[in-house]
């Protein structure tokens, strides 16, 4: 116990003024999102996870193999550049959300990008490259899409294809792409978070492709798995957290990977706040008490995260600019008060600029029914909810 504490007061005395430095900026730590470097209309499809964009790249990297992602860990390997015995061109993994399967799909792309620059890999969500379709139609430069997806390319990687259960269209453009990239000799990764076989509207094409290849199922991390992960965590921290606060993390934080490591920031950053070694255990027991509740949303955290997604201010998103993207970013934002908050439409039109309530409805019916008909919509609509409701960026609001 002492040598632990002795080691907690030497991490505290190097660390504690870095802490408020070096955590995540309010800003730089929602635009290090996993999915933000992807932009339409003029994204090139590929993400560098070696570019360093956020404290969490800095700290936490490294993929820990566990009982619960064993397999998908070892079907992902036969999709390494160099990877030893039978090698696949389609892997499939799916799990609920915040199991690992992001993680691997990064730890891929490493393996591959340390090959040089020659390599060619596309990553992408499946709503992003239902946006860049849908956005390449309207402007008569399919040909283009399709090089910069299928021509040459290494690896391919599709995160979250549950998201193209309504859209037909896309679902046979993934396809034929699938069928290229494997033709020419390159790999294919996919994720989801149901099955292929039990996604509403997925084509027969699409899980066929899935099935065709290794198709593996993962879980939430349990048990001492969960100390294991928080042991992980605070040692690529550089963070003495004793076993017993490392224990008491692991059984009581809920949720998986991210959840558990947007925890140990949080504590991070309160420790940062006190400087004091023991305000350590109270700060644990307020932010587990915290989770009771569930994490708050405010009309004023929705706001900041859309006008930062959309890179405009406050008081243009405020404002009475009717500049399309202004608009549609409004009426996104009012759409997400209505449906994460308790505020009544009058309550919602009076933040954004003074507006009626049936300005805010309109608003709101408008969005309901472009999200179902809209990619690119219902791109920027996930991207804020993922920003909205991810531990790691909860901090940044």
């Amino acid at each position: 116990m002492r040598k632990t504490c002795l080691a907690m007061a030497r991490w505290f005395i190097v660390h504690y003024l870095k802490i408020g430095r070096e955590l995540p900026s309010r800003r730089s730590l929602v635009e290090g999102s996993d999915q933000d470097s992807v932009r339409c209309p003029d994204h090139q499809g590929r993400r560098k996870p070696a570019v360093v964009r956020s404290t969490r790249d800095v700290h936490v990297h490294g993929f820990l193999v566990l009982p619960e992602n064993r397999l998908a860990h070892a079907a992902v390997k036969r999709l390494y550049p160099q990877g030893r015995g039978r090698r696949e061109t389609v892997v499939t993994l799916f799990g609920p959300v915040g199991c690992g399967k992001s993680q691997l799909a990064r730890e891929l792309m490493r393996q591959w990008e340390q090959l040089g620059n020659d390599v060619r890999v596309r990553s992408l969500t499946a709503s992003e490259y239902a946006a860049q379709f849908a956005q390449a139609s309207a402007a008569g430069s399919i040909p283009a899409f399709q090089n910069r997806y299928r021509r040459d390319v290494d690896l391919l990687i599709v995160e979250d294809i549950q998201a193209l259960g309504p859209r037909p269209e896309t679902q046979r453009e993934l396809t034929a792409t699938i069928d290229e990239t494997v033709s020419h000799g390159g790999r294919v990764l996919l994720t989801s978070t149901k099955a292929p076989g039990e996604i509403a509207g997925l084509s027969s094409r699409l899980v066929s492709r899935c099935h065709g290849g290794v198709c593996v199922a993962m879980q939430e991390p349990a048990g001492s798995s969960r100390e294991l992960l928080v042991q992980h965590f605070v040692s690529a921290m550089q963070f003495p957290l004793p076993e017993e606060l490392s224990a008491r993390i692991a059984r009581q934080v809920k949720g998986g990977p991210r959840d558990l490591l947007g925890f140990l920031y949080q504590v991070l950053a309160r420790m940062g706040q006190s400087r004091r070694l023991t305000a350590l255990p109270g700060i644990i027991d307020d932010l587990i008490a915290q989770q009771v509740s569930g994490p708050d949303v405010s009309v004023g955290d929705v706001a900041r995260v859309t006008a930062r997604h959309f890179h405009m201010t406050m008081q243009e998103l405020r404002g009475p600019r009717r500049a399309q993207q202004i608009v549609l970013a409004r009426q996104l934002a009012m759409y997400l008060t209505r449906e994460l908050t308790d505020l009544q439409l009058q309550e919602i039109g009076e933040y954004f600029g003074g507006r009626n309530h049936s300005t805010v409805l309109h608003a709101y019916r408008q969005m309901e029914s472009k999200v179902e008909s809209d990619a690119v919509v219902a791109h920027h609509l996930e991207q804020i909810r993922t920003r909205l409701s991810d531990p790691l960026h909860a901090m940044a609001r």
